[in-house]
């Protein structure tokens, strides 16, 4: 066998391909093409249906749940050649996971890194990430990255892990030495039915062989139920802002708009956190850094002077009017601010941080997603009314789903008459906010965060928040 492969177009010559039923498509209706493409075996969920007997084409009870085991075999378990950190939550995966790489970076030279912005590795100096589609990639391709990993002499790797890659059994081979548990919230409920299956199939990670360290921030509800649940073999880092018997505990904390300064307190040690991120809950994502960092080995003191080098990362509580972020001083307002909250309790928390830090009129441009969960559109509709002076309902990757449909559902939490308005065009909407805000007003373009696209139909059209939001602000300087 030369290779592994889900995708039958992606078949070679000596390739084994796994024929199983996905969620659009079923592996098994392109057992044939693979075959013809050259497939040296193919193996298949039978389910109730035995194919007639071939030696090449061989039934397997359950493959989708064996796929991440062959394919570590195959790849030699690359994830028992290196130290590897699970981070998992609905919000705050990507920064957390970028935000460890970069703080390990420092330390350790290269770090590799799988998740929602891509996978590669980071380098005090570079980052090289390449995007693979989804934020936990399929169990083969996960193998094979960190083959690649291990090949590259990487010692350390972090990986964001989704409810759907855990639901779909990517990880199930792999062995964690640290897991991270951020918060959980109302988030693709479609997928998993409820929040009591959602929280269960996020649970999963930390009962996972060999993990050694589990990280837990207690001031979610379900995070403090995972800290009670663990294991007692298993090194137990919990975090929090307002428990003081906490292991990682924040006081004295100073946020603007600029940034956060707060006293921590640890197993480790007390210090002094700086940092240019916004917000209590980026402050909450740093300490599960801290925390991730130093049971895995480094030094406390030297994790607490490398935070304040740590970046913000791109569409996430990302302030368009200062990308360089070298400085304490923002370019003339307003603020803009684009950031990746698509869920309800994202949202909140994104315009809660703002709501403190604005002089001026609050301003929220966001969507809903098509081809999504329908419940949390009007909650969300509600919590931007409730928190923001403006808010304007516009296309968030629509879909084929009526753009018009999905506002009017947003729009339906909104007591009407409220300060709320459509404009489906999003180029469009960003425009008019910027062009109307006053200096001292903040505008927070939610929803989209890093991507690069719009999604409209079945075509995706170029489309980036962080690019519009600079022509538009670069242009209203030129009117000033």
């Amino acid at each position: 066998i030369t290779g592994l492969s889900l995708d039958s177009r992606l078949v070679k010559p000596g390739h084994l391909f796994f024929a199983v039923p996905g969620f659009l498509q079923d592996g098994r209706d392109y057992i044939h093409s693979s075959l013809q493409s050259g497939a040296e075996i193919v193996l298949y969920q039978p389910d109730k249906k035995l194919l007639p007997d071939n030696e090449r084409i061989v039934p397997v009870a359950n493959l989708n749940q064996k796929i991440s085991e062959i394919s570590g075999r195959f790849y030699s378990y690359p994830s028992k050649k290196l130290a590897l950190t699970g981070i998992t939550g609905t919000n705050g995966k990507t920064t957390c996971t970028q935000l460890l790489a970069h703080l390990l970076s420092f330390v350790n030279g290269s770090v590799g890194v799988i998740g929602t912005l891509g996978c590669g590795s980071i380098t005090a100096k570079k980052t090289d990430l390449k995007t693979k589609g989804m934020t936990t990639p399929n169990p083969i391709d996960i193998q094979s990255i960190l083959a690649d990993f291990v090949a590259s002499n990487i010692n350390q790797a972090v990986m964001e892990v989704s409810s759907h890659g855990i639901s779909q059994f990517r990880i199930n081979s792999l062995l964690f030495e640290t897991a991270v548990f951020t918060n959980l919230s109302h988030d693709h409920l479609d997928y998993h039915g409820n929040l009591e299956n959602y929280s269960k199939v996020k649970k999963e990670l930390f009962s996972m062989p060999g993990l050694k360290n589990a990280v837990i921030n207690i001031d979610d509800t379900f995070g403090s139920r995972i800290a009670e649940d663990l294991s007692l073999s298993i090194n137990k880092i919990s975090y929090s802002l307002v428990n003081p018997e906490a292991s990682i505990f924040a006081e004295e904390i100073n946020i603007s708009i600029t940034g956060f300064t707060a006293k921590i307190s640890s197993p480790w040690g007390q210090g002094e956190l700086k940092s240019r991120l916004i917000g209590k809950f980026n402050l909450q994502n740093l300490l599960a850094v801290v925390g991730a960092a130093c049971s895995q080995g480094l030094n406390f003191d030297n994790v607490i002077k490398v935070l304040p080098m740590l970046e913000n990362i791109p569409g996430r509580m990302e302030i368009i009017n200062d990308t360089e972020q070298k400085t304490d001083k923002l370019i003339a307002g307003p603020v803009v601010i684009v950031d990746f909250a698509h869920s309800p309790d994202a949202l909140k928390n994104a315009l809660e941080t703002l709501r403190d830090l604005c002089s001026g009129k609050l301003w929220c441009i966001f969507g809903c997603g098509g081809d999504r969960d329908q419940e949390k559109r009007p909650i969300m509709g509600k919590i931007a009314a409730e928190l923001a002076d403006h808010v304007i309902i516009t296309n968030d990757n629509p879909r084929n789903e009526s753009p018009k449909k999905i506002s009017e559902q947003i729009l339906s939490g909104i007591i009407p008459n409220t300060k709320s308005i459509i404009i489906l065009d999003r180029r469009e909407a960003i425009n008019f906010s910027i062009k109307s805000a006053m200096q001292e007003d903040v505008i927070l373009i939610a929803g989209k965060g890093h991507e690069s696209y719009q999604l409209l139909g079945s075509k995706s059209f170029s489309f980036s928040d962080r690019v519009e939001a600079k022509i538009a602000l670069n242009n209203k300087e030129e009117i000033l």
